[in-house]
């Protein structure tokens, strides 16, 4: 927390030197249309802070720091008179929760810098129990002759995709707004790791050992390694609802991509096998610990696909980090100790995640 808080006052410490642009929604060209719900209020989170972050137009040297001013409460709920045309009901509750540029470097401002909004709908009042949906968007900020344009587009944009999504997931699910809302339908689940059809692939399971045939030659590589494993660790959801349940079917896939995975004819298979392997196995651990947190979690109408995307963001963040911290505690496999170490505590994972 000292760190975060030393850093963010430096970051605020060099904005105060830039330029100041203030984050507005603008019009964009799109049509004014109807929505069959009301947006009844704009509210910000405290976890939207004023300082956006900082932008760079490309013919400019000098920095702008993007702020969200006085009232944005008040410029949401104008644009969106301008834009849409309500229904009298019901009557919906618009809360920002998140507006920010993530700098690639703290401080500056870069092409790689990403733009981010999230924002939920709720019905009156804004609490758990009356929550609906979550909207989510990313832009990189790239490179551009007015940036300030640029940000507003990505914020304006944001909105009204925010409220074509929800509209969307509305009108599937009427039962967000009426009167018996608290009455969940059952939701059944069920859960199928690895389902795996493509030869491409070869599903991550305990016990399988790679071989030098499962790669591809390549010597047009022009990085210092000399083998290259791919793994992915992700998800698919198929959602199918009744007027009696909701049934969900998750499937968690850990796998290595064969036609993706290469080595150059100077590969040293005695020393580079092994560390690959470690990598295998650590997307099979947590291909394994995905499975069964999708199993053991509890889901609800209108909040399933928030709760199974936290569940995977929860643990490939951890796969990503414990992964990184392997590539480097045994430089890549060449520390021969490290690797030693580090094959048992992959093997715990493996039993762990079982």
């Amino acid at each position: 927390m000292k760190w975060f808080t030393f850093c963010t006052i430096v970051l605020l410490g060099k904005m105060l030197h830039a330029q100041t642009h203030t984050l507005t929604c603008q019009d964009i060209g799109i049509p004014p249309k109807d929505i069959p719900f009301q947006i009844d209020a704009v509210q910000i989170s405290e976890s939207v802070l004023p300082a956006v972050g900082l932008i760079q137009s490309r013919s400019s040297s000098k920095t702008q720091e993007v702020v969200l001013g006085k009232s944005p409460e008040k410029n949401i709920t104008e644009f969106l008179s301008k834009q849409l045309s309500y229904s009298n009901q019901p009557e919906i509750i618009l809360v920002l929760t998140e507006c920010r540029i993530a700098a690639t470097e703290a401080g500056k401002s870069s092409v790689s810098d990403t733009f981010l909004f999230r924002c939920e709908f709720y019905k009156a009042p804004v609490n758990p129990e009356n929550y609906l949906y979550t909207f989510k968007a990313r832009n990189p900020m790239g490179s551009f002759d007015k940036a300030g344009d640029v940000v507003n587009n990505y914020y304006s944009r944001a909105i009204l995709s925010a409220i074509d999504k929800f509209g969307i997931s509305l009108s599937q699910h009427p039962e967000w707004v009426s009167s018996g809302l608290e009455e969940q339908k059952p939701v059944k689940v069920s859960v199928t790791l690895n389902p795996m059809k493509s030869a491409d692939s070869i599903g991550c399971k305990k016990g399988f050992l790679l071989k030098a045939n499962d790669y591809q030659s390549n010597d047009k590589d022009t990085s210092t390694k000399t083998v290259f494993t791919k793994m992915t660790l992700t998800y698919q959801l198929s959602a199918t609802e009744s007027s009696k349940e909701l049934n969900l079917k998750i499937y968690p896939k850990a796998f290595f991509h064969k036609s993706r995975s290469w080595f150059k004819s100077t590969a040293d298979w005695g020393l580079q096998l092994p560390y690959q392997q470690g990598i295998y196995d650590l997307c099979t651990a947590y291909g394994n610990k995905l499975a069964k947190a999708f199993k053991s979690a509890n889901y609800s109408l209108g909040e399933y696909k928030s709760q199974i995307n936290t569940i995977y963001n929860t643990v490939f963040n951890e796969y990503a980090e414990v992964r990184k911290t392997y590539q480097a505690e045994t430089n890549e496999g060449m520390d021969l100790a490290q690797m030693a170490l580090w094959r048992k505590k992959i093997d715990d994972l493996l039993e762990q995640s079982e």
